[in-house]
């Protein structure tokens, strides 16, 4: 029944006065259901103009409860279910929530007064009834798919119930979207008395309208799609028009980075004002589906996810060569990018929060920034303190903030216990220590700065071993989140023991073969035994101190006059090593070199991910007559030996300069210190030819460079391809010398090459494939490559997929399996006006 909430007050009042006999049957809840739903509709709109009267009356009554110093203005006859309130109707009787609110506190505030019918007055039948007949509005009729064909395939009925299930989500989340903007929204603001403020209804509905608008719109393309499902089966490009558009992303992202604030404004609001508490119950029992306010919130969060699980379903029901799937394909990976940058601009939105709450933590002490500041990394750590003879006297717990323009030190006190779990930020209170600008800060590198190195070889610790070697604890189980001192002073002094013993006992050793006569134990071969114990201990403890020294973090902070060197301990190699490379880039970022080498469009509010940080440029080659440009290269890394028979990890960078008749290939060797440095190791010219594609070939040794090899084919190589129908084989170790271990002479020119599942894959302009492999001694067999023949214009790329590989021959892109190296699938590519069918597939 169409009437507001009053109104079905004075229906009850009248119905009590004709009834007079049945006041109690009135006020018992289950029979004033049966009485209600016993009316039909039609019988209760007949008796519409009978209580229109009885209505106006029973407002007259309530006029002083809502509003005590204004008269209610004579209201107009109630209109028809399909129509809209008048504004004058609006303004007469104030909104039907306010009254509904009203009347519940008018009855409560008459002090033990006897309860009447009113005690009941918000029943569900009117509401239910009113949201099937009194739609706010003209709604566009939501798309349906129409009946089945008689005859359909297994595929298309497959992907008929997946396309039904995704209108009907639709359906429903739209529906959601309108009840949250309908049910909720308008009649929070339009309540008189205000409920809750513009300010609190803004927050907690930020961006919803703004959703429901994308999606009506998607809704129109949706129903077209729809209507024509039977004969064309095209859903993708629906999805690719309608959710790539950067007013999506925005949309989305103010909504996702929003929604934890408008949810505690909403529990917090619902505890402190029972109105608005009365308000969310009222709209919970009242929906058919008894969805409350909440659960209705988190649907556009879910929303992308359900998308991609149902074009997943409908890509796998979709076959090779169907019209949609390309599509389709492009659909689903505008969803799955479209859900990946809403991720990390809530990321970034969850660290600048943090960043703000350490900021109201530390106080306005770290100085001023020119730009905006973020938080990039915090990190617990240990601050060692040396004495006068360089052993650790002391460690302190400090929290390094590292912020994108400065470096901030704290102390955290008042931790919370293991009951407060859920209170961390609440409960820790961060003192500055320091603070110094990113570029004032230096990271101390070097194999002399470890501390257990520095107190082992100068001999300082005097202090006897708290344990024992047996209870000390390995590197494995040395990564807990602060390192105690007595631990780090009980390794160097294990240390020391153990170089003592080792000496002392290599004095017996040699003065054994002095003894006149044998004894029984007392051997040089004992001796020995004990020696290689002793020897195996020494090492171990060197591992552990070596990882508990690269877990050191030295700093030189310069202040005024001075530089301070402070040496943290960190978890791990590994945070430190991040902890200094996040420092390296927040320099480069603000140098000024970086700042106008990007353009950011003015309606981009925020950028996801970071931008391409600028190091520094040099000059590769430089011709005096003619113009040069570096057209190709690689890189790679080898573990390097070095003189204490550890292994280094060093990166090379082979770039190749040509002027068009020559080639001058640079190599470099990559240092990263505080800054990236290239350090030159020469250059290999081919004065006659050019070098089309330089790739490098991996060898048998694991990734350890080998310098003299008695099988050169054997090691890491680079492959030069020339343009005189040559490759060139160069040894990777030690690149500075140049030396070339071989050869290859091809039928015609090469274009490119790639190296791929253990093979060399190297594409010639006659449009074939020649493979190299190894044979049987593990060398490279350069004879008898197979030819595989794909077309007849050049191949012009080769990108490697996992056990496969695609090529392109002219207008044909064609997929090679890496293994058998047979062709499995083949495209054209079409120069059709229609972009959407750019590619048809056949399968070969």
């Amino acid at each position: 029944m169409c009437y507001p909430d009053g109104d079905e007050q004075a229906f009850r009042t009248k119905k009590t006065s004709s009834f007079g006999t049945s006041s109690t049957f009135m006020s018992d809840e289950s029979g004033r259901l049966s009485f209600l739903r016993s009316r039909t509709l039609g019988e209760r709109l007949r008796d519409t103009r009978t209580w229109a009267s009885s209505r106006r009356s029973s407002e007259k009554e309530l006029t002083p409860i809502l509003d005590n110093d204004r008269k209610e203005p004579s209201t107009p006859e109630l209109p028809s279910c399909a129509e809209e309130p008048s504004p004058g109707y609006e303004l007469g009787s104030q909104s039907r929530l306010s009254r509904l609110f009203s009347l519940r506190r008018s009855t409560d505030s008459q002090g033990g007064l006897e309860k009447g019918p009113q005690e009941h007055s918000m029943h569900p039948l009117a509401e239910e009834e009113e949201a099937v007949l009194c739609q706010s509005g003209p709604m566009a009729a939501p798309p349906a798919l129409a009946p089945p064909p008689m005859l359909m395939s297994p595929d298309q009925t497959k992907r008929r119930f997946i396309m039904n299930s995704l209108v009907q989500s639709e359906n429903n989340y739209l529906d959601s979207l309108n009840r949250l903007v309908n049910d909720y929204k308008k009649p929070l603001e339009e309540s008189n008395p205000p409920i809750l403020t513009d300010s609190k209804v803004a927050t907690m509905f930020y961006r919803v309208p703004e959703i429901l608008q994308c999606h009506s719109q998607f809704r129109i393309a949706l129903t077209e799609a729809v209507k024509n499902w039977d004969e064309d089966e095209k859903i993708g490009d629906v999805f690719v028009a309608s959710f790539s558009k950067s007013v999506v992303l925005e949309v989305y992202s103010d909504f996702i980075n929003n929604f934890t604030e408008a949810m505690d404004l909403a529990k917090c609001e619902s505890k402190r004002k029972s109105a608005f508490a009365d308000f969310l119950k009222v709209k919970q029992i009242t929906a058919h589906d008894r969805l409350n306010f909440f659960g209705l919130m988190v649907k556009p969060i879910q929303r992308f996810p359900q998308f991609i699980l149902l074009l997943q379903d409908l890509l796998k029901e979709t076959p090779p060569g169907h019209d949609d799937r390309m599509a389709l394909q492009l659909a689903l990976t505008t969803l799955e990018s479209l859900a990946e940058m809403l991720n990390e601009r809530k990321r970034e939105c969850e660290q600048a929060a943090a960043f703000r709450e350490k900021l109201r933590a530390v106080g306005g002490k770290i100085g001023k920034s020119e730009g905006t500041r973020m938080l990039l990394r915090e990190d617990d750590v240990q601050r060692l303190e040396f004495n006068s003879a360089g052993q650790i006297s002391r460690t302190k717990g400090r929290r390094l903030l590292l912020l994108n323009d400065r470096v901030v030190c704290v102390t955290v006190t008042g931790r919370p216990s293991e009951t407060d779990v859920g209170n961390n930020n609440q409960m820790e209170r961060l003192s500055l220590k320091w603070s110094a600008h990113v570029s004032e800060v230096e990271v101390v590198e070097g194999t002399s700065t470890g501390t257990l190195a520095r107190l082992t070889s100068a001999n300082t610790l005097t202090n006897p071993k708290k344990t024992s070697l047996g209870k000390t604890n390995s590197t494995a189980n040395s990564t807990s989140n602060s390192v105690d001192k007595q631990m780090a002073e009980n390794l160097a002094q294990d240390m020391g023991d153990l170089m003592h013993d080792f000496d002392v006992v290599s004095r017996i050793n040699s003065m054994i073969g002095t003894l006149k006569c044998s004894y029984p134990g007392l051997t040089s071969d004992s001796m020995a035994g004990i020696m290689d114990q002793i020897q195996k201990s020494i090492r171990q403890k060197d591992d552990e101190m070596s990882w508990l020294d690269k877990s050191c973090l030295q700093l030189v902070v310069k202040r005024k006059d001075k530089a301070e060197p402070l040496t943290f301990q960190m978890r791990s190699p590994a945070v430190k090593q991040d902890w200094v490379v996040e420092l390296r880039l927040a320099r480069l970022a603000l140098d000024p070199n970086n700042s106008p080498g990007w353009d950011i469009l003015e309606h981009t509010k925020s950028i996801t991910g970071r931008l391409p940080l600028y190091v520094k440029h040099l000059s590769c080659y430089h011709s005096e007559t003619k113009n040069t440009e570096i057209v190709n290269g690689t890189s790679y890394t080898l573990l390097v030996p070095t003189p204490t028979r550890t292994l280094r990890p060093v990166t090379y960078v082979w770039a190749n300069a040509t002027d068009g008749i020559s080639s001058h290939i640079k190599i470099y060797s990559v240092q990263v210190n505080q800054q990236i440095a290239l350090k030159d190791l020469g250059t290999t010219v081919l004065s006659s030819c050019c070098a089309r594609s330089i790739v490098y070939v991996p060898g048998t040794s694991g990734g350890v460079a080998q310098s003299n090899s008695d099988n050169p084919l054997r090691t890491d190589l680079v492959w030069i391809a020339t343009d005189d129908r040559r490759i060139l084989l160069y040894a990777a170790s030690d690149p500075e010398k140049g030396f070339e271990v071989g050869r290859i002479v091809l039928p015609v020119d090469p274009s490119c090459q790639i190296y791929h599942c253990g093979k060399v894959f190297v594409g010639l302009v006659n449009g074939s494939v020649s493979v190299f492999r190894r044979d049987h001694t593990v060398n490279w067999d350069l004879n008898n490559p197979q030819n595989i023949v794909l077309g007849s214009d050049p191949i012009t790329c080769l990108i490697p997929i996992s056990g496969a590989l695609y090529a392109s021959t002219g207008r044909k892109i064609l997929m090679l399996d890496a293994w058998s190296n047979s062709v499995v699938r083949s495209f054209t590519a079409n120069l059709e006006e229609n972009p959407a069918s750019t590619f048809q597939g056949s399968m070969a």
